[in-house]
C-alpha cells in the first residue's frame, strides 16, 4: 500500500495569528493501486495537453477543468481513499517543541511540523480500510528543504512502524513534480482547506466542492489547550 502526504494552509503549523488560515491540514491519499492510478492521471493530463504540475495554488479555468476531470476519473476506481486531519492552529504552543528561546523558533517549527504530520498520517492509517491488511506500507512525502534538516523521515517511519508491528514500512520524500499522486493529494487537500475557510472565489469553491468526494473523510484533531 502507498500513502501520499501533503499539507495545506502553511508549510508550518503555527499560523495562530492568521485568521484567514485557522487550520493546519495534513492530507493523505491512500491506495493499493498506485501505478494504475498514476497512469489514469497521466492519461487525463495528456488528453488535456496539460504539461505542468497539478497544484491547488496554480488555479485558473484550465486547471479547474483538468483537476475536475482527474478526480472524476479517479472516482471510478475502487482502491483508494483520502483522509484529511486538521489541527486548530491557535492551540499550538511552540514551547512544547524545542525550548523557550526566540532563537530556537525555526527548530521548534520543524519539530511541530514533524509531530502534526506524523499524527495526521497515523490517523489516516487508523481509519482506512485499505490499510487494514497491508503487509507493506510506503509513505511518499512532498519534498521540502526542511525534510533534509532533521530526522523527519526516520521519525515518521519509526512512529508508523510502532503503530503497525510486523508491517514493512518505507518512507521517502520526492519533488512533487515527479509524483502525480502527491499532486492529487495536494489538490484535494487544498480543496478541503478552501471549503473550510470559504475565502476563495466562486469558481475555486465550486471546483473544491467537486474534488471533495464522498469517499474523502476529514478528522478534526482535538488538541489540548496548551496554555
Amino acid at each position: 500500500m502507498s500513502l501520499y502526504v501533503d499539507e495545506s494552509c502553511r508549510g508550518r503549523p503555527g499560523n495562530r495569528h492568521n485568521a484567514s488560515q485557522p487550520f493546519f491540514i495534513v492530507g493523505v491519499f491512500l491506495t493499493s493501486c498506485a501505478e494504475g492510478l498514476t497512469a489514469i492521471v497521466n492519461q487525463v493530463c495528456e488528453e488535456e495537453n496539460f504539461r505542468r504540475e497539478l497544484h491547488w495554488r496554480e488555479f485558473n479555468h484550465t486547471a479547474a477543468r483538468v483537476y475536475e476531470r482527474v478526480v472524476t476519473r479517479l472516482d471510478q476506481e475502487e482502491d483508494w481513499g483520502f483522509k484529511a486531519t486538521r489541527f486548530k492552529a491557535e492551540n499550538i504552543d511552540y514551547r512544547f517543541f524545542g525550548g523557550p528561546s526566540k532563537e530556537s523558533l525555526p527548530l521548534r517549527e520543524h519539530y511541530a511540523y514533524n509531530f502534526f504530520v506524523k499524527d495526521g498520517i497515523k490517523a489516516a492509517i487508523r481509519h482506512s480500510h485499505i490499510a487494514e491488511n497491508a503487509d507493506e506500507i510506503e509513505l511518499i512525502i512532498d519534498e521540502k528543504a526542511r525534510t533534509k534538516e532533521d530526522n523527519f523521515l526516520k521519525y515518521v517511519r519509526r512512529a508508523v512502524a510502532e503503530m503497525c508491528p510486523g508491517v514493512s514500512i518505507t518512507v521517502r520524500d520526492c519533488p512533487s513534480e515527479t509524483e502525480r499522486l502527491v499532486q492529487v493529494c495536494d489538490i484535494i487537500t487544498g480543496a478541503h482547506n478552501t471549503l473550510l475557510v470559504q475565502g476563495a472565489g466562486t469558481k475555486k469553491i465550486a471546483t473544491a466542492q467537486k474534488l471533495w468526494l464522498g469517499r474523502c473523510q476529514q478528522y478534526h484533531h482535538q488538541l489540548q489547550e496548551w496554555k
